[in-house]
């Protein structure tokens, strides 16, 4: 999701009633795996995702997902402390 969140980043998530186009959340794709894209789309209890980064693709963007897949919207994310504190990536911490 960079450049709106950095890698590492910590997010706070909140699950709410109803969610809108341009809402960054946290998606639940499989039993392991937990995705934060923005709602792109959304159509018969169905969302569309899309990345930030214009650079990249994800094929995980690319199926239509059921609403309660959403686990929640991000409200808080430590990005902006990046700019202070220097974190290092998780795949670079031993």
């Amino acid at each position: 999701m960079e450049p709106t969140l950095s890698s590492g980043s910590y997010v706070i998530a909140f699950k709410k009633i109803k969610y809108n186009i341009g809402d960054i959340v946290v998606v639940s794709v499989s039993k392991d795996l937990k995705i934060i894209k923005r709602i792109s789309a959304i159509s018969n209890q169905k969302i569309k995702l899309a990345a930030d980064n214009v650079s990249s693709s994800s094929s995980l963007c690319d199926p239509w997902y059921p609403m309660q897949y959403i686990v929640g919207k991000i409200v808080f994310n430590s990005s902006f402390m990046g700019r202070f504190f220097k974190n290092k990536e998780p795949s670079q911490i031993s």
